[in-house]
């Protein structure tokens, strides 16, 4: 923690730098669980960028070690049977209440230990039975009287493949962790009870190598999230694969480092006594959960000097700083502390002024149809001829007519519904379905093709890296101007969207876009790209002289953007098609 501390110092924005202070706080109390589970939001940053979030699990072990021995306590007097039985009971509840949550609360089912318990008291389970029972069920001992050889082999074997699926098998649509958590668990309860050192598994993991990686597994678990989240904030774009393999060596030979003269030397009670560790954790744990304390109440520790530096004319480098504020416009108007797609409670109340003559507009998609409604509203040939809403929602939701939208007062009394979002495989597959259902209620159509995604990493576009690693220099020593520096990176943004930069699944969806085209010919089709980019100057708008950036992230607007863009739409006549 105390090296993650000062690596986030270097290089880690405001916003970033207070959520990883609240996590070194919480981390430092043993609750980061449930920090990271009421983080969980729209806001939240990918856990690639969190470099304390794998401490979530050691959360988790805390609370249980603190919660199971009273709880051991208060059973024992009634015997064993009493406490196997209840320990049976609350191991099945938390597993039934993790299979509901993992569906309904994914983020509550991952996180806490009332969905988690299940899986530790597995090992409690384990734990109680080799204990009670000498010898383990598969000792050389035993003489492997209890399974016979083939059982205890076939179970070796059995717990190795369930582990090995879950590795290869499971993804991040698996829903975690259930019933499917049972597969990696059971598997590891398999080997722990039956893979002796006289079955194929065991002797196999007592091999010299598999035995140094258990020994430094732990250690390798603390380095690995940090070392794999600073990579990502110093290396642009994207490490590819031979990064993370460096990445990988590192986190072994720290892992070995830490092992050999931090972890063995602090389990060896001639070197340091129980009273001695004691004193170490918590003066430890209390100077970093004032360290984190600290971080939370500055702000992200907002007076670093290299910061300041940045933030040279209007540039403002925190990008979640700039995504915020473009939410501002429809918070104003919807009176909601929310964020995100499905966050505007005001999206089922009348937008529209039915006295208005002006035809109405609404636009449909996830945060996309916030950027092109900031940048209609800042459109004056639009407010001439159009009134405009909003409603935020995934458009796979819209397959059926009894989805919210198609009954709230602003679809009712539209005009046109303008279709505007980042298509994921499933908006896709149900785009045509939504299309009809629109047609079907006397509704104008309109399709915005997905917008070019230029290339992030860690929180930065590409205007970040070239300001922050050379033109902002260049500025400072006045060799070049930030009108010239704003050229050269407008025509970098151009030179990525002509060589190809798409999203995903941005050709798939395009090709649905067009094909929908065909079949319904009243259904107009626009590319936001026409206004986002000007061919013949060889430019894709990205920041102004002022070093005002028009996004802060691979393709949504910033409210300067919008201000922009809305000129824009103007100038090249994009809704005239709509008149």
């Amino acid at each position: 923690m105390l090296i993650a501390v000062a690596f986030a110092w270097f290089w880690l924005m405001p916003s970033d730098m207070k959520d990883f202070s609240q996590s070194v706080l919480a981390t430092s109390l043993f609750s980061s669980n449930i920090l990271f589970w009421q983080e969980s939001s729209y806001w939240d940053p990918a856990s690639e960028y969190k470099p304390l979030l794998h401490t979530w699990s050691l959360a988790v072990e805390e609370q249980y070690y603190v919660i199971v021995p009273l709880f051991l306590m208060l059973l024992w007097r009634f015997g064993r049977l009493w406490v196997i039985g209840t320990f049976l009971f609350v191991a099945a509840t938390s597993l039934a209440v993790a299979q509901w949550a993992a569906t309904h609360h994914p983020s509550a089912a991952f996180y806490l230990l009332p969905t988690r318990g299940w899986e530790l008291a597995i090992g409690a389970g384990i734990a109680f039975y080799t204990f009670y029972r000498k010898p383990a069920v598969c000792a050389p001992t035993a003489g492997f009287l209890s399974f016979g050889r083939i059982a205890c082999e076939s179970a070796g074997v059995l717990g190795l493949v369930l582990m090995a699926y879950a590795i290869f098998c499971f993804d991040e649509d698996t829903p975690f962790p259930g019933v499917h958590a049972l597969v990696p668990t059971l598997g590891a309860g398999l080997v722990i009870l039956f893979a002796s050192e006289k079955t194929l598994v065991g002797r196999m993991l007592s091999l010299r190598p598999f035995v140094f990686i258990g020994l430094i597994s732990y250690s390798a678990y603390l380095w690995h999230q940090p070392i794999f989240v600073f990579t990502r904030f110093i290396v642009f774009p994207e490490p590819d694969y031979w990064v993370f393999s460096v990445a990988t060596v590192v986190t072994l030979a720290l892992a070995y480092l830490t092992w050999r003269f931090v972890e063995s030397p602090f389990r060896n009670k001639n070197k340091f006594s129980r009273k001695e560790v004691f004193v170490l954790s918590v003066v430890g744990s209390l100077t970093l959960a004032g360290v984190g304390a600290f971080g939370h109440v500055s702000d992200g520790f907002k007076g670093r000097s290299w910061y300041r530096e940045l933030s040279q004319f209007s540039y403002q480098p925190d990008n979640r700083i700039l995504q915020k504020e473009s939410w501002h416009l429809l918070r104003e108007l919807t009176g909601s502390d929310r964020y995100g797609v499905e966050s505007n409670l005001h999206d089922s109340k009348l937008w529209f002024d039915m006295n208005d003559q002006r035809e109405k507009i609404l636009l449909v998609g996830n945060s996309h149809s916030k950027d092109l409604y900031n940048v209609l509203i800042n459109s004056v040939t639009t407010s001439k001829s159009f009134q405009v809403a909003r409603y935020g929602v995934n458009i796979r939701m819209l397959s059926s007519m009894s989805a919210p939208l198609y009954s709230s007062q602003n679809f009712v009394n539209a005009d046109i519904i303008i279709i505007v979002s980042r298509y994921s495989r499933e908006d896709v597959s149900s785009l045509e379905r939504v299309v009809k259902n629109i047609l079907e209620s006397g509704k104008r159509v309109v399709l915005v093709k997905t917008i070019v995604e230029f290339e992030v990493s860690a929180g930065k576009t590409i205007a970040d890296i070239l300001l922050q690693r050379r033109l902002l220099s260049e500025i400072s020593k006045g060799r070049v101007t930030s009108e010239e520096a704003a050229m050269i990176i407008n025509e970098s943004y151009f030179d990525q969207f002509i060589n190809g930069a798409r999203c995903g699944d941005c050709e798939e969806s395009d090709k649905q876009i067009e094909a929908i085209s065909k079949k319904y010919r009243e259904v107009v089709v626009l590319d936001r790209m026409d206004y986002a980019c000007n061919s013949s100057d060889f430019v894709c708008y990205a920041i102004n002289g002022k070093l005002e950036k028009y996004y802060y992230d691979y393709g949504h607007h910033t409210l300067q953007g919008a201000t922009f863009f809305g000129a824009r739409v103007d100038r090249v006549g994009w809704l005239d098609r709509l008149k």
